[in-house]
């Protein structure tokens, strides 16, 4: 795709006839260039359906409170992948993988038991087991 737009930018340079025309041109193809690139990031829900496939293909998805806000659970256990935030440094997506342990079966109260840790790149899509 980033090469297909570049390709285009050159065409497109080549072919504006004059210098003031070239300079408003480019100016806007940079610009559209940019906006194409930021809508290339992936979004968190992707990378959250990334991870599922690769390592939790069996889990089901669970709605919160919209269509775009879920998380995934193994049926018939408590098992989560779910969607964290980011990391500070390169803004990569967290994923967790966990479990949900119940210490007291009358209040609910328990602790969690983390599986792992995911690093979803937001340009690549990459995941790195952190």
């Amino acid at each position: 795709m980033r090469g297909f737009l570049l390709y285009l930018l050159i065409i497109l340079w080549i072919s504006v006839p004059d210098e003031d025309s070239i300079h408003s041109i480019s100016d806007d193809m940079i610009a559209d260039m940019h906006h194409i690139m930021a809508k290339q990031t992936i979004t968190p829900m992707e990378a959250l359906d990334l991870v599922k496939e690769r390592y939790a293909a069996n889990f089901d998805k669970v709605y919160e409170d919209t269509e775009d806000n879920y998380y995934y659970e193994l049926p018939f256990a408590d098992l989560f992948l779910a969607y964290e935030g980011e990391d500070g440094k390169d803004k990569n997506y967290l994923i967790h993988l966990y479990e949900f342990v119940v210490d007291e079966s009358e209040t609910g109260i328990g602790h969690m038991v983390t599986y792992g840790w995911y690093s979803v790149d937001r340009i690549s899509g990459f995941i790195t087991a952190a």
